[in-house]
């Protein structure tokens, strides 16, 4: 049953295209058929449907991975994922792996190279860093990878408003992590705001939010934190952790 799962999630999971998606659905859930698994079937036609919206590829496109990412959950789920982590110990984990990333960052690019390293890694190393929330993404989500297999990066989701695109999310923890980096155009102010909205809107009951701050523009780090971890919105629990230098860019 794993293996014809894990066969299945990957098929899907390569689809770049509505058509291609499409097309892998039907031909999976045939084989689910075949193979006896038809409740697991049913689960995977009720969430593939994908609304068209002629007058926007872009929201179509949105639709179509909404989709798709909720059809790879459920697969994750009926593989029955575990971790050798409880809640709380998944936790502290990424909790560590935000208050120490900097060290990573360090050890990866910015500290010496060994002098046996190949010459093309002592070439290009010097010259990674963290320019934006982009590179942030990257960095943060190999680590996260390496821990948690079924992490994804860039999740769509449908709030009821409008699209919503999380930074990473670990299905089998109900975890979202969201990666800001600041820049000379955004104020203490517009990073709560987003903060905040990202809290209404995001239905995970665990929610990271992990700040590069390396323009300091919040005034009071501790604070800031403590201002979301107070707070309880409808049984979320929110997690933030600042750090303020331009040392890893």
């Amino acid at each position: 049953m794993q293996d014809i799962l894990n066969d299945v999630y990957e098929k899907i999971s390569i689809a770049k295209s509505l058509d291609e998606y499409q097309l892998a659905v039907n031909e999976c859930t045939e084989y689910l058929e075949k193979e006896g698994m038809g409740e697991i079937a049913d689960k995977i036609l009720a969430l593939s449907a994908v609304q068209i919206n002629r007058f926007s590829k872009q929201s179509t496109q949105d639709n179509f991975e909404y989709s798709k990412n909720k059809v790879l959950a459920c697969l994750n789920k009926e593989k029955n994922i575990t971790h050798k982590f409880s809640e709380n110990e998944a936790v502290k984990i990424i909790l560590s792996i935000m208050e120490h990333f900097h060290d990573y960052c360090r050890c990866l690019y910015k500290d010496d190279i060994h002098g046996r390293c190949s010459d093309s890694l002592k070439r290009n190393l010097p010259y990674l860093a963290v320019k934006n929330e982009y590179d942030l993404q990257r960095f943060m989500y190999a680590i996260i990878r390496a821990l948690f297999p079924d992490g994804r990066v860039e999740e769509t989701e449908d709030s009821g408003h409008h699209m919503i695109r999380k930074d990473i999310v670990i299905d089998s923890c109900d975890m979202v992590i969201e990666l800001k980096c600041t820049n000379e155009k955004i104020s203490e102010r517009r990073l709560s705001e987003e903060i905040a909205s990202d809290i209404i809107h995001y239905g995970n009951k665990y929610i990271f939010f992990y700040i590069y701050d390396k323009e300091n523009v919040v005034k009071n780090a501790l604070d800031f934190q403590k201002t979301y971890e107070s707070k309880n919105v409808e049984g979320k629990k929110v997690f933030v952790r600042v750090w303020q230098s331009n040392d890893i860019s």
